[in-house]
């Protein structure tokens, strides 16, 4: 999972000046369901951070307080790294629980019905040094939890697969060979079909053309024999009036 690292420009200006603690937020195990934040402290030496829980006549203990959006429950309580170091306080004249150098507070979060949310929250905290403290600090965070909505990706994973189950389908592929036979079955018929018509309007063409060469064959013998009948008559018209003579 891709791990969202969210970095706190108000603190970050008090850490590069005089602030004895800088913070890194981060967000890990990021996925549909549930999330992980932690809050990174960077103690400068010779400073202590207090730590989640400490009397009631003593200073600011530390804490991170969280702006739930709907959708969204944490799961547990805050944790740390490591326990802290109990101590005699100078200031405070007491025995008090703290963390020097550094230390991680991590935050389980459980979201309901996927989907992506955002989560504000504010940490609070005061250090000392054993000789001054700064005043109690409130930084705000905002960071992005949770991924697309479970459903949308089952959908989405659920198209891709079908699509695939079609590209290889063998019964798809059957359809499509039945098919082809199917066509080439029709182009057969449709082939035979076009050789019968030909043969019909040949012989159709021949019959008549051979008709009509009879006809005009007719024609031009019963002319030839009025030719001849005439030829025949005047002959004997000519031979009949010599006679005559």
């Amino acid at each position: 999972m891709t791990v969202v690292t969210v970095l706190l420009a108000a603190l970050s200006a008090v850490a590069q000046k005089s602030g004895p603690v800088s913070w890194n937020i981060a967000v890990a195990d990021n996925c549909h369901d549930n999330a992980t934040l932690t809050f990174s402290a960077c103690i400068e030496k010779g400073w202590h951070l207090y730590a989640l829980e400490l009397p009631e006549d003593g200073p600011n203990a530390t804490t991170v307080t969280f702006d739930i959006p709907e959708g969204v429950c944490l799961n547990g309580g805050l944790t740390a790294s490591k326990p802290p170091l109990e101590k005699f306080d100078n200031i405070f004249s007491l025995n008090l629980p703290r963390w020097e150098n550094d230390v991680v507070l991590t935050q389980h979060v459980s979201i309901m019905s996927g989907g992506v949310r955002e989560l504000r929250g504010e940490i609070r905290y005061q250090a000392c040094n054993g000789q001054t403290c700064v005043p109690p600090q409130k930084i705000p965070f905002s960071v992005t939890i949770g991924t697309a909505d479970i459903a949308a990706i089952q959908e989405t994973d659920s198209t891709d697969t079908d699509q695939s189950a079609t590209k290889k389908s063998p019964a798809k592929q059957s359809l499509s060979t039945e098919d082809s036979e199917t066509d080439a079955e029709n182009l057969s018929d449709g082939d035979t079909y076009d050789y019968k018509l030909v043969f019909y309007s040949a012989l159709a063409g021949g019959i008549a053309g051979g008709l009509i060469a009879s006809a005009f064959a007719a024609l031009w013998f019963s002319g030839y024999l009025r030719r001849m009948m005439k030829k025949l008559l005047n002959h004997q018209l000519k031979a009949k009036s010599k006679e005559d003579e």
